[in-house]
């Protein structure tokens, strides 16, 4: 089974000092924490996705959770998931979408959305009812036979539910036939949309061998971009769009899902990639230390080489003292020598994955996802009036 990512044997401290007097409330640290948590874990998903595809993973068998999971659960059972028995702890954070089209994530995505409904409307008006655990898994079970007849099974176990309850007045049947009626009306919905993508098999096998091969010709086609924006494109919509994604692998052959980054979400596993606190100084001004993966080393490093670049430049350009500005410039060349090496060694760590994608399409909008992540990461930092500590900011090794 393919490691997640390579098992880094080193952590990186950034040190954050505030550039300003006014102090920041509780309120404003923990937002700050909670933004830089979340672009900290999507950088270390990026580079588990890009190992994950390096290493013979399809990108059809890597998916995302439509929802984020919740910062009030344990989560002790997300690592490796049984198919399909464990499947309830997926449906109980969001519905699966994977990176490019997958029949069977597909249908799985549809029965966890059509439960979802469907436990909804029973919900709605008394009696407020809900379907049992052992149907929903017996449901999920089904996921890679005929679908027609899995939303047959479901509406004859809603209707079983439903005609269980005693109904004691005319009304009480009226209101239990509305329900069944809507649920009719759900579940041909659902059966509609799996229609429609297995009417579009042929044309979604087309466009994935096309966005898959090195082709330099561009397709014009309407119905390739909204198949695009249907079932290649929301993958990356979703990370985007959630904060705590939870990002898996289908291990079709083992019958298996792997939860990556799964750190950051079962709260008993504290690994090489864990994002810790060191500590917060609320004395003016505030200073905070964070200890986390080398990915979090990627937000700050190549941020602060831009800034030292920049800040060369504006001193080789100044009218001053000879003597100050060669002083600046040999401490700022000091500077910029110590982040290089910093960013060589990243390197040197597996975190340049993303560079040695094959595939084009993939890997484009990895890097635009990421540019996006970095962008937020800077917007962050600046907003909340912050500077990088070069002095305290460091890899530090943990396998001593």
């Amino acid at each position: 089974m393919i490691e997640e990512n390579p098992m880094y044997t080193k952590r990186f401290q950034l040190k954050l000092d505030r550039d300003s007097e006014t102090p920041l409330n509780s309120w404003e640290i923990s937002n700050f924490i909670n933004q830089l948590t979340s672009y900290y874990y999507k950088n270390e998903l990026i580079n588990a996705i890009s190992h994950a595809l390096n290493n013979n993973i399809s990108a059809e068998n890597i998916f995302i959770l439509s929802e984020s999971f919740s910062l009030n659960k344990t989560y002790e059972k997300i690592d490796i998931l049984n198919i399909p028995d464990d499947l309830l702890q997926l449906y109980y954070i969001g519905d699966p979408i994977s990176l490019f089209p997958n029949r069977e994530l597909f249908t799985l995505n549809l029965l966890f959305n059509m439960v979802r409904t469907i436990n909804k409307t029973l919900y709605n008006n008394k009696p407020r009812l809900r379907l049992h655990n052992n149907i929903m898994i017996e449901i999920f079970k089904s996921y890679d036979q005929d679908f027609k007849n899995v939303t047959k099974f479901i509406f004859l176990q809603t209707k079983d539910l439903l005609y269980k309850v005693p109904h004691k007045t005319i009304q009480d049947k009226n209101l239990c036939e509305t329900k069944l009626n809507q649920i009719s009306k759900i579940i041909s919905g659902y059966l509609n949309t799996f229609n429609d993508y297995e009417s579009n098999k042929i044309n979604i096998n087309s466009l994935t061998e096309y966005l898959m091969s090195d082709s330099d010709i561009k397709i014009e086609s309407k119905n390739f971009e909204v198949l695009k924006n249907k079932y290649f494109n929301k993958f990356l919509y979703y990370f985007s769009k959630v904060s705590r994604p939870v990002v898996g692998i289908h291990l079709e052959e083992e019958r298996k899902i792997k939860i990556i980054g799964k750190s950051h979400i079962n709260k008993k596993i504290q690994d090489e990639l864990f994002f810790d606190t060191k500590s917060i100084t609320h004395n003016s001004p505030l200073s905070a230390l964070f200890e986390a993966g080398l990915g979090l080393g990627q937000l700050s490093i190549e941020q602060e080489r831009l800034k030292l670049e920049k800040e060369k430049h504006e001193w080789e350009r100044k009218k001053t003292n000879i003597e100050l500005q060669t002083l600046e410039l040999e401490k700022l060349n000091k500077q910029l020598e110590v982040q290089s090496k910093m960013e060589l060694l990243l390197k040197k760590e597996g975190l340049d994955q993303i560079q040695n994608i094959t595939n084009p399409y993939i890997k484009q909008n990895l890097i635009d996802t990421r540019k996006r992540i970095f962008e937020g990461y800077t917007t962050l930092v600046n907003k909340n009036e912050l500077i990088v500590n070069r002095e305290e900011t460091k890899i530090i090794d943990v396998s001593i």
